[in-house]
């Protein structure tokens, strides 16, 4: 497979709402500021990455992804780094519940 680059395009094997995080190993959030916003936004997409957490597998964060990490519920008592940006975000969340 050849490298992506910005701009490209891929299409998805599937909808979030049609995938298991059973089928997986792992997880990677991506970075970005775009990204992470709309998949906080996307119900079937936090709890698809709740699941992951839930299932006791790894998760990679990139960037912006810790929003991600903070809308589902899972930063609270976790070490998160970020994008240094997110500094103001991530200590309150890390004391909220989901």
């Amino acid at each position: 497979m050849e490298a992506l680059r910005q701009g490209d395009k891929i299409t998805a094997d599937k909808a979030v709402s049609d995938a298991d995080p059973s089928d997986d190993d792992g997880l990677v959030l991506p970075g970005g500021v775009a990204n992470p916003d709309q998949l906080r936004a996307e119900r079937n997409a936090v709890k698809f990455v709740r699941t992951f957490f839930e299932q006791d597998k790894p998760v990679g964060v990139i960037c912006h992804g810790p929003w991600m990490l903070v809308e589902t519920g899972v930063a609270k008592g976790r070490k998160v780094t970020s994008w240094p940006s997110l500094q103001t975000d991530l200590p309150s969340a890390r004391t909220r519940e989901g």
